[in-house]
């Protein structure tokens, strides 16, 4: 059970960086929508989100990062559609994300109160050509540790994403599948293997939510499916096989619409860890499955 301690100054500092991030996780598993194809405005083609999640647990593509304390994880990102045609758009993105923990995850202890703190700080930037109902995202990704809890590492991803909400409806399931590439010899838990390569599937259905007091329209509900594979020496820690299957996510995800702000949501949800082998033994051998919750809010503009 979380065990939420943190002093005064630690939120305001976490929280003063977050309102100072200019418009990722974003829960940790959810891909970017397909951009619109069709826009005439310039200023509808720039698009601004940012916000903030709350977590018990803190997996890292079924990696356990921290599950105890106080988590909190401020995001930014940036869209601008550069060609946006009736038949093709062109959109470049950037974005920011970072973790904060009060319990100081493997904190170098050289560093300063706040910048303990500081696990995380992971920028992207990406490319993406969308046309029809089809999405194809070209990213870098650029991980590194302010309060030296791990050396930094890159990789690059290839993103293809359908937009079926124009064939299903209010049963779209919003698929995407993603490749991520390590470019260098330090991975994502640490180990200093072969440069590794990620698979990812993911299914996003969901449905909206009208009607129903006290609930504001525009309410929805989601239910994220993310099954994460080792396509080469992936998630292989604690075993010395690579190991296929990493990780299964399930989740349910409630985003209500605030009435101060246009854009602006906050979010509850819950989500089943079902981790394999690999993943497991490197979470020192924890259960083969976890539970956690998240809350947060979001602004979009």
């Amino acid at each position: 059970m979380l065990t939420v301690h943190m002093n005064i100054s630690f939120l305001l500092a976490a929280m003063s960086l977050a309102g100072a991030l200019a418009p990722r996780a974003a829960a940790q598993y959810e891909p970017e929508k397909a951009p619109d194809l069709a826009t005439d405005e310039p200023l509808d083609r720039l698009r601004f989100e940012m916000g903030f999640d709350i977590y018990s647990d803190y997996f890292y593509r079924g990696i356990l990062i921290e599950d105890d304390g106080f988590i909190f994880q401020p995001y930014a990102n940036m869209e601008y559609d550069v060609i946006a045609g009736d038949s093709c758009t062109i959109t470049l993105d950037a974005g920011v994300w970072t973790s904060f923990h009060n319990n100081r995850t493997d904190a170098h202890p050289d560093r300063s109160d706040f910048f303990q703190t500081w696990y995380d700080a992971d920028y992207d930037l990406g490319a993406a050509i969308g046309w029809d109902q089809f999405s194809l995202r070209l990213g870098f990704a650029f991980y590194t540790s302010p309060s030296g809890a791990y050396d930094s590492y890159e990789e690059v991803t290839l993103t293809f994403e359908v937009d079926d909400s124009e064939w299903l409806g209010g049963w779209a399931m919003s698929p995407y599948v993603m490749v991520a590439q390590e470019l260098g010899d330090r991975d994502s838990d640490g180990e200093r293997f072969e440069r590794a390569t990620y698979l990812e599937f993911g299914v996003t259905p969901g449905i909206d939510i009208t009607g129903l007091p006290p609930l504001p329209e525009a309410t929805r509900l989601d239910f994220p499916i993310v099954l994460g594979l080792s396509l080469n020496d992936y998630y292989e820690a604690g075993t010395g096989d690579d190991e296929i299957f990493g990780f299964l996510s399930v989740g349910a995800l409630l985003t209500v619409p605030l009435p101060w702000l246009e854009g602006l949501s906050r979010n509850g949800g819950v989500e089943y860890l079902l981790l394999g082998d690999a993943a497991r033994l490197f979470n020192t051998g924890e259960d083969r499955d976890e539970w956690l919750w998240h809350v947060g809010m979001a602004l979009g503009f």
